[in-house]
């Protein structure tokens, strides 16, 4: 009788310990979390081997939604879905639960996750989250929330206070916290775009003096590559000469570098100089190389006169420049991320090495950046031509609502007289918004890039048609700003998502954001899809 009732005391005891350790975060995970850092591949296979399904408790499903995203991101394997990120992130940030460590990293590759996915106003929206929930004292994580938000003003072209703002703060964190490496990475960023803006190296020459008191060469040298292309933007010939020469005996070897040296002779008139290190120059690599390569042949060939060779590389060079341009927001934030990823290590594990690879990625960064000056001023002397384009597509789309909506007219005659009202209004607000562009396309054809206007009576009428026709849907009973109103009414007016950008003035994909932003405001996060949503909300009142 004791032998068995000692069985059974092991037994309860065995079962209760088991139930305990399920309700504790797996110690799996936690190694899993850890090996994410130095080995993001075999992390990622590894936790793939898991089923989300094995865990019984929401704190590892969530724990393990968190660091599969995690893994895979690093491991740079393209997101198709935010679905796992989001149960952590229901868990973390909507149910409150879990660390502070796990709340802030589930925001942040929120964020990441919808920059994959091509969707940077809901990217932006994450990262906001993510700063407003960081603690104050907590400055790696807000200045790398403050750096990546600049990236993204950077990434659509915006070289405005906004984006030195956020830059500035996240300098005054990495200041803080002694990071010489992000210090850099911000003054060469915001170095960028005071050359971009005002004409000037002041932030350039405070970044190199900072690289060279601590030895770092590999900036240095993008120091001078920037004050290099400044100087020749500037057609300071001489300058830009005397820079780019400083950096090839700092080692540099680079295609850029040898471009700034040959065009700096070219606009000196030096044909023999240019020539001269024009053969030195390397065979480019990638496009990034390509496209400088044939920059430099083309100031060559235009010094001698050679119009022929000149159109040809000119030609090459701008069409590296546009597939560099479209390439350049998939990986400029992920390499951002890897780097962020690993200052955290670098804090965790403080006799680790991490400054070579962070170098490499920063020196790839400030490429990206350097291009941004070469793209902007290629795409400015687009704009016009393309605004234009996008007028008259806005107008062949309206065209079709225009005689839809004439044909509704003429059947609503026949109808009761709230059907009669509704079709008569319909077609006054159409007709507004077509016969508005295609004046403007008369009137300002030599300003096609700006956008056309409409009065405040035309957004107060249109609102008051929506409402009519949507009972339960007031575009100012829900947290929407001004253009996200506009869209809403616009959108259940029936005007297509282009024309809709032409008339709000910002992107059609910013507009298609505009769409599963709008849905989940009106619908209190339940709903994504913003038709669905408008069904939902029809008679609700």
């Amino acid at each position: 009788m004791m032998k068995h009732l000692s069985a059974i005391t092991l037994i309860i005891l065995l079962l209760l310990v088991g139930c305990r350790q399920e309700r504790a975060v797996s110690p799996r995970l936690v190694e899993l979390d850890s090996l994410i850092a130095v080995a993001p591949d075999s992390a990622a296979a590894l936790l793939a081997a898991i089923p989300a399904d094995s865990f019984h408790d929401p704190e590892n499903r969530a724990y393990h939604a968190l660091l599969t995203t995690q893994a895979k991101y690093k491991a740079y394997i393209p997101a198709t879905s935010d679905s796992a990120i989001n149960f952590a992130v229901d868990y973390y940030v909507t149910d409150d639960k879990g660390s502070y460590d796990h709340r802030i990293r589930s925001l942040i590759y929120k964020g990441c996750v919808m920059t994959e996915l091509n969707q940077p106003d809901s990217a932006m929206y994450w990262f906001k989250r993510a700063e407003s929930t960081a603690r104050p004292d907590d400055h790696a994580n807000l200045g790398y929330i403050n750096h990546n938000i600049g990236v993204l003003f950077m990434d659509e072209l915006e070289m405005d206070t906004t984006t030195v703002n956020y830059l500035n703060t996240a300098l005054q964190h990495f200041t803080f916290t002694n990071d010489t490496i992000f210090q850099l990475s911000c003054l060469i960023r915001l170095g960028s775009i005071e050359c971009l803006n005002k004409k000037s190296d002041k932030k350039l020459k405070e970044a190199q003096q900072l690289a060279i008191e601590f030895g770092e060469n590999d900036y240095v040298i993008q120091t001078l590559e920037h004050m290099s292309l400044q100087a020749l933007q500037g057609n300071q010939y001489q300058q830009a000469k005397k820079l780019s020469m400083n950096a090839i005996l700092q080692g540099d070897s680079s295609v850029a570098c040898y471009s700034y040296v040959v065009m700096s002779y070219c606009g000196l008139g030096y044909a023999d100089s240019a020539l001269l290190y024009l053969r030195l120059m390397p065979n480019p690599k990638n496009m990034v190389e390509s496209m400088t390569y044939h920059r430099a042949h083309a100031e060559k060939a235009r010094l001698l006169n050679n119009m022929e060779d000149y159109v040809l590389h000119d030609d090459s060079a701008g069409y590296y420049s546009d597939i560099i341009y479209l390439q350049k927001q998939q990986t400029a934030l992920k390499e951002i991320e890897e780097k962020y990823e690993n200052q955290i290590m670098s804090e965790k594990l403080k006799n680790v090495n991490y400054r070579l690879w962070l170098s490499l990625s920063l020196l790839a960064l400030a490429i990206a950046a350097a291009l941004l000056l070469v793209i902007n001023f290629r795409h400015a002397a687009r704009g016009k031509h393309l605004a234009e384009e996008r007028l008259i597509e806005s107008v062949r789309q309206l065209s079709f609502i225009k005689e839809e909506n004439e044909r509704y007219r003429e059947e609503a005659m026949w109808l009761d007289l709230r059907s009669k009202k509704f079709a008569e209004t319909k077609f006054r607000l159409v007709n507004t918004i077509y016969l508005t562009i295609i004046d403007k396309l008369k009137r300002n054809k030599s300003n096609a890039s700006l956008n056309p206007q409409m009065d405040d009576n035309f957004w107060n009428d249109l609102q008051a048609y929506i409402v009519e026709c949507h009972p339960g849907l007031s575009p100012n009973d829900y947290s929407l700003t001004s253009k996200e109103k506009k869209y809403l009414s616009l959108h259940c007016l029936g005007v297509p998502i282009e024309v809709c950008a032409t008339l709000l003035d910002v992107s059609t994909k910013t507009t298609y954001n505009y769409r599963g932003i709008i849905a989940q405001k009106i619908s209190d996060g339940n709903i994504s899809n913003l038709d669905e949503a408008i069904e939902a909300l029809k008679n609700t009142k």
